[in-house]
């Protein structure tokens, strides 16, 4: 028997292209799975190195994180501080205005009376100061100087008006010391006053 050549010529070339494919088959077999155990062989640690990495990447944050609260904290309490000297300096502005006012009036001699003060008034804090008479101006003057101390040469720490009553609480010589008002009081010459029975 004789053999077709037409017949075993295709049967070769099905053979060849079933064998190419064959290969080709084992080939991208083999190649997925190299690609899979290298992959999986280098895949492995450097996720668990990436997860550590991330994990302490994490943990920076929350120690950022914990500073920044820290210093928000501090940020609120030297706002609450800068404020309190805010406060203390227009409380100190106004102190020192109040004393140049004091100034100008001491200036004039009055210091005493604006701050209700006179050295006569802490001492009578000490002595009684029950009055023991009264007394008003004599109608030839409006007002008349009261002193400080028991001379005309003395200090000027207020005037006494016409047709006011004044409480006197003692007669030292020819000077009456009398209350000119609640916390100022102050002397007085006889020649410009009358007793009065109030």
């Amino acid at each position: 028997m004789e053999s077709n050549p037409q017949k075993e010529a295709p049967r070769k070339t099905i053979d060849h292209h079933l064998l190419n494919r064959i290969y080709l088959i084992f080939g991208t077999v083999v190649l997925i799975l190299l690609t899979y155990t290298t992959l999986q062989t280098l895949s492995l640690p450097s996720l668990k190195s990436i997860l550590e990495n991330q994990a302490k990447t994490l943990s920076k944050l929350d120690e950022v994180k914990k500073d920044l609260t820290a210093l928000r904290k501090e940020q609120e309490t030297n706002k609450t501080t800068m404020q309190e000297i805010k406060k203390l300096q227009e409380e100190i502005a106004i102190l020192k205005k109040e004393s140049r006012k004091e100034s100008s009036i001491d200036i004039l001699g009055l210091a005493d009376i604006a701050l209700g003060r006179t050295a006569n008034s802490y001492m009578a804090s000490a002595e009684a100061t029950q009055e023991t008479g009264f007394l008003t101006i004599k109608d030839r003057w409006k007002s008349v100087d009261v002193h400080l101390e028991k001379n005309s040469s003395s200090k000027i720490i207020g005037q006494a008006l016409l047709g006011k009553t004044y409480g006197y609480i003692k007669k030292e010589g020819s000077y009456y010391y009398f209350a000119l008002s609640p916390s100022v009081k102050g002397w007085i010459h006889e020649q410009f006053v009358s007793e009065t029975g109030k």
